[in-house]
């Protein structure tokens, strides 16, 4: 599961977390690295400036201020992305209804990569009569990577078992300096007229 990290964007407001249930399809490769095991799921958070409201299924990906999701095999952030997009449809009380995030990172081993080359993908989507959490990692073993014969992948996958998102409030808006020096005085003045009254 990805936890959300103390660093928040320095505009950010809200920071959705998505939790995915657990992959019951998974297909592991035995000559690519790593893998993919029961109780790996798809998890994540997203930044935004504001809280959404309500809209129909919309493409959000300039919105995004900062973002990490992980499969349990491999981890992207929008450090390390080559591919993001998040579109979302959001129901009266703030509560995403529908979604389609796509996140990707590294190269293409099956377009022009070199030995080597690997590249993960995320999706997890729920629209329509859709829904899905996929991980995904390939990785290019021969040259030349452009062939199917020398690329090789993993993959897990759930199907029709969407998982949860949850919002949090970001960058709580300080009390000034007045409002703790009074805040300061009532405790003083309390603590003082307690002693009194005990004299």
């Amino acid at each position: 599961m990805v936890v959300g990290s103390i660093a928040t964007s320095a505009t950010a407001s809200t920071r959705y977390y998505y939790e995915g249930n657990p992959f019951t399809d998974i297909l592991d490769n035995s000559v690519v690295p790593g893998g993919y095991s029961s109780g790996d799921a798809l998890s994540g958070w997203f930044d935004l400036a504001s809280p959404l409201t309500l809209q129909p299924f919309t493409d959000i990906s300039s919105l995004v201020l900062d973002f990490e999701f992980s499969d349990g095999n491999n981890t992207i952030s929008a450090v390390d992305a080559t591919v993001s997009n998040f579109q979302v449809g959001v129901d009266a009380t703030g509560d995403l209804t529908e979604w389609a995030i796509i996140i990707g990172e590294g190269a293409t081993p099956v377009s022009a990569g070199e030995l080597g080359d690997d590249a993960a993908a995320f999706f997890t989507v729920s629209a329509s009569s859709l829904a899905f959490d996929s991980g995904n990692y390939t990785i290019c073993l021969a040259s030349p990577c452009s062939t199917n014969l020398n690329t090789r992948f993993d993959q897990a996958r759930v199907d029709d078992n969407p998982g949860t998102w949850r919002s949090v409030p970001m960058n709580p808006v300080p009390l000034p300096a007045s409002a703790w020096l009074l805040i300061g005085g009532l405790a003083a003045g309390f603590s003082v007229t307690r002693r009194v009254k005990r004299g």
